[in-house]
């Protein structure tokens, strides 16, 4: 049995496309500013990947800046 190859397998294999990624993070903003700056930034990638994103915290701390 081989490892699975994600999106880089050989002609013929079957590749799984990536649709919703979870997203686990505080419901604080952190002590710097840059962690509320990564956050947005993973929120729009996802967004710009057309991904759906699951993730608790309702719409507080990082939680919120990813969700928005």
């Amino acid at each position: 049995m081989t490892a699975p190859r994600g999106n880089a397998g050989s002609p013929g294999e079957a590749v799984t496309q990536l649709r919703t990624i979870a997203v686990f993070c505080g419901a604080n903003s952190g002590a710097l500013p840059l962690y509320a700056e990564a956050a947005a930034a993973v929120g729009r990638e996802l967004a710009r990947r057309g991904l759906n994103l699951v993730y608790g915290g309702g719409s507080v701390g990082l939680m919120g800046v990813v969700a928005q």
